[in-house]
């Protein structure tokens, strides 16, 4: 259990499955109800609701290992939102599709299931369990409901005594399910989970998240899609910030790999000691510390697409493995003897400028090469201005929903301190920017004020710049000081009433009545 706080009942193992009669009041199983009225009083976000209704179901019903799937909004798929059990962390990054498998079979027919040996039923899928190398024997599955439709199913994988489970299991977790569907659906939250699939891994689709209108990024996405439907390896290319991730995303997510999982390793954030193991994995013993068998990236990514960040900073010992897996499609663990046949494709990204590690002995011209077959190259915030007001919009809006905000827009006077930014860390400059703003200021409407010192009045500062004053600069300045004094001359020069009228603050007037000169 991973928060203290909440402290479910475990259940008497050896009173379990005795055969003298037991005091109904005194049965253990009834601890679900005691953990179930902890859940209900707290104040949870959804991921942690949903990993403590797992988390207490559990080890009553006496499982090796679970999971809790949620159904996506197209119901076509369903996500491990909560997995407990030794390959816990592996699972969730899977996906199963509706009628696929048990968990795929009890969410489309909206009934519990009980398997006794997966091996004997036609319906069982072993993919995620081979993937994660973790043998399942015995499965219960019930579906959890809202409004008579499924949006989830609760599995139990494995009892623990190596029994298989029997329908008493089945009973309790069908119970528990009705029970839990109600909390989770009665939760504020999860009214965004349904609607919008927040909280839901691969949830929101990359397409909609990559926000802009501009010619250039247009381009790249449609050059994205184009390339979404080969198996050809793609080279993101741009700087920190510009959303190569999302777009390693809509070219999974809209090619004939998108029911296959997608793995994101990000090479500069391993440790060089682990890298090989991280990558192609290994076998017990085969190191210090190797106490089980490990699935590698490329093992897990089997089927679907492998992202590999910051490529650039792969060790160059490294590249040369990467480059022969490419060629051949397989792979050899740590401290294995056989090669592995792998089916994946790689999409790589990187900030740097490949060529110029290549001259430098820094990265390998024929790797380059072959991860260079398609190159999409993301345009940075400054050369497409013209989506800012979009990113705003987004942004407001996002952020509003998960601070409980009431921002609406955006002055012209700040907007233009943002449009004349040079966004030097790009998209995720701004979006750090906006989700400063509207945690510590209070709406509805983003000014000049809230802003960094080095982002207001941009627009004058620039004009004191030297080599920066031509006749476009010259004319916005005559047209502000222009129209500041017309608004100032309407009211009487009350300062106040001026502000009011330009939607600004009026200490930002009076700072524009100073810098401008107006008397």
């Amino acid at each position: 259990m991973k928060d203290n706080q909440y402290k479910f009942q475990k259940p008497d193992s050896t009173k379990q499955d005795s055969p003298v009669k037991q005091d109904p009041f005194n049965d253990p199983r009834l601890a679900l109800l005691e953990n179930i009225s902890n859940i209900v009083g707290a104040n949870l976000d959804v991921k942690k609701l949903l990993f403590l209704i797992l988390d207490a179901a559990a080890p009553v019903i006496n499982a090796e290992a679970s999971s809790l799937l949620l159904v996506s909004s197209d119901r076509k798929k369903l996500y491990f939102e909560a997995a407990t059990g030794p390959k816990c962390d592996e699972v969730r990054h899977f996906e199963v599709d509706m009628g696929s498998g048990i968990a795929g079979w009890v969410a489309e027919n909206g009934q519990p299931l009980l398997v006794a040996d997966v091996h004997k039923d036609k319906r069982w899928s072993k993919t995620v369990s081979d993937a994660v190398a973790f043998e399942a024997r015995s499965i219960a599955c019930a579906p959890m409901k809202h409004e008579n439709e499924v949006i989830g199913v609760m599995q139990m994988v494995n009892k623990a005594d190596k029994k298989p489970f029997d329908e008493r299991d089945l009973a309790l977790l069908s119970a528990y399910t009705k029970v839990a569907a109600v909390v989770i659906s009665r939760t504020k939250s999860f009214q965004n989970i349904t609607r919008e699939n927040i909280g839901l891994k691969k949830a929101l689709s990359p397409k909609g998240r990559i926000v802009g209108e501009s010619e250039s990024l247009t381009k790249v996405i449609n050059n994205a899609l184009k390339s979404a439907r080969t198996d050809s390896t793609v080279l993101i290319t741009g700087e920190s910030g510009t959303g190569k991730e999302l777009f390693a995303r809509l070219l999974h997510d809209n090619g004939k790999r998108c029911k296959g999982p997608f793995i994101v390793v990000n090479c500069a954030a391993i440790p060089e000691n682990l890298i090989e193991s991280e990558f192609f994995g290994h076998e017990k013993g085969s190191f210090t510390g190797a106490l089980s068998r490990q699935l590698g990236k490329f093992e897990l990514a089997d089927g679907g697409t492998l992202f590999l960040d910051e490529i650039g900073d792969m060790p160059i010992g490294l590249q040369v493995k990467l480059l022969r897996v490419l060629e051949e499609s397989e792979i050899q663990r740590v401290g294995g003897q056989e090669p592995l046949k792998i089916d994946v494709r790689v999409i790589s990204a990187t900030n740097r400028d490949l060529k110029e590690s290549i001259a430098a002995g820094q990265f390998r011209k024929d790797l380059y090469y072959r991860l260079n077959v398609v190159n999409l190259h993301l345009p940075p915030l400054r050369e497409r201005k013209e989506d800012i007001p979009l990113l705003l919009e987004f942004l407001i809006n996002k952020y509003n929903k998960e601070l409980h905000k009431n921002f609406v827009d955006i002055s012209n006077e700040a907007l233009s301190c943002l449009i004349a930014h040079e966004w030097k860390g790009n998209i995720r400059e701004l979006q750090n920017l906006i989700d400063r703003i509207i945690t510590l200021e209070d709406g509805p409407t983003i000014l000049p004020e809230h802003l960094p010192s080095e982002l207001r009045n941009c627009d004058l500062k620039m004009e004191s710049e030297a080599g920066m004053s031509g006749d476009l600069k010259e004319a916005l300045t005559v047209f502000k000081k222009d129209f500041i004094n017309k608004t100032l001359e309407s009211v009487d020069g009350n300062k106040t009433k001026a502000a009011k009228i330009l939607n600004v603050q009026r200490s930002y007037l009076s700072r524009m009545v100073k810098e401008l000169g107006i008397e």
